[in-house]
């Protein structure tokens, strides 16, 4: 038998509905489960179908932290208005990765970007964001730690915003981005040079590939001599890790000038931060070197 009719529900005071949501709100988040869970279940259900918004949001702001809720219940509170379901989208650990994914093909910039600022973002969900997602959900994912951007995902931003340098900039500063993803952002004006050259003077495709190679190295080598620190000292982190630090690449950078470039590379190749580095080669810059 239900504790309370739908019906019997409404008829009570909308302010004192509301103090009920966060009271069953309360209880379904607590570690421990009662004896009053079940009761708290069944209220909850109802609700979460209230006719006053506020009495919904309410519940959804309380009840997004409990740590396990029926699919019922969570496809009444994901299906609602986004002053209902935005809150519970961005922390909620109820809806699985399939629920949010196809949400997002469908749901609202707001939702989205709800979506993707969540703690935890798993590498399908990233990439979904990635994918489809408008302009601020992707700005917002890729500033956000807890998202797992891997090469098809990061691949996937450049592909769709190629002119937004502002998101390409917040991608670069990611500590896990691929390097060949951080090349080809770099790379990228390198290339329409290279497609310029080409078209005006009709140059070969052997020829032209030989200049836009050319292009690159000296495109790559400013970028990273211009770049911020923590930019230029994760990609040599990333290289270390590939063993592609060689000597004949920090005599390259030492070379063309590229002081700055070369101490970043050989701070990531000793496995020194860069601010070490730089006291060590005042002490005995030979030593270093050796």
């Amino acid at each position: 038998m239900s504790l309370v009719s739908k019906q019997e529900l409404q008829d009570i005071d909308k302010k004192a509905r509301i103090k009920i949501a966060r009271k069953v709100g309360s209880l379904l988040c607590s570690d421990k489960r009662s004896n009053d869970h079940a009761a708290a279940l069944e209220l909850a259900r109802l609700l979460a179908e209230d006719i006053s918004i506020s009495v919904r949001e309410a519940l959804s702001n309380q009840i997004r932290s409990a740590p396990h809720l029926p699919d019922e219940l969570v496809q009444i509170l994901i299906s609602d208005i986004e002053q209902v379901s935005s809150p519970f989208l961005s922390v909620s650990t109820s809806v699985d990765d399939s629920s949010m994914i196809k949400i997002l093909n469908s749901c609202s910039e707001l939702l989205q970007e709800s979506i993707a600022d969540r703690k935890e973002i798993s590498e399908a969900l990233t990439y979904a964001i990635c994918d489809v997602g408008a302009l601020g959900a992707v700005s917002i994912l890729l500033a956000n730690d807890g998202s797992h951007l891997n090469e098809s995902s990061a691949s996937r931003v450049t592909e769709r915003f190629p002119q937004e340098q502002q998101l390409l900039e917040t991608m670069a500063k990611r500590s896990d981005l691929p390097v060949e993803i951080v090349k080809s952002i770099i790379f990228k004006v390198s290339r329409e040079y290279g497609e310029y050259l080409a078209g005006k003077f009709e140059l070969s495709v052997d020829y032209s590939a030989y200049i836009v190679s050319l292009a690159e190295r000296e495109v790559f080598h400013q970028a990273l001599e211009l770049a911020p620190g923590f930019e230029v000292y994760n990609y040599f982190c990333q290289l270390n890790a590939e063993d592609a630090i060689t000597s004949a690449l920090l005599f390259g950078y030492i070379q063309t000038g590229f002081v700055k470039v070369f101490e970043m590379a050989v701070a990531a190749k000793t496995g020194q931060t860069p601010q070490a580095l730089r006291k060590a080669l005042e002490l005995d810059s030979s030593k270093v070197l050796d």
